[in-house]
């Protein structure tokens, strides 16, 4: 159950990231939308940006290796 609990919970952070960097909504327009508030939607976003900088650290760091 934890594990569904956070893949629900990365689902949601990159909900928010999509609103707000692909289809250009500000946190505002995303919280009005999803009826939750500025603050978490920033908050949510934080983490997700977060989570893309590990993300792509960790592959770049596996292309150098495969590719040395």
């Amino acid at each position: 159950e934890m594990q569904r609990s956070l893949v629900g919970s990365e689902m949601c952070i990159r909900d928010r990231l999509w609103m707000i960097e692909v289809e250009g909504l500000s946190c505002k327009q995303c919280a009005e939308r999803l009826g939750i508030s500025p603050s978490a939607v920033s908050r949510h976003c934080s983490r997700g940006k977060k989570r893309l900088r590990t993300l792509l650290a960790y592959n770049l760091e596996l292309r150098h290796q495969y590719f040395s």
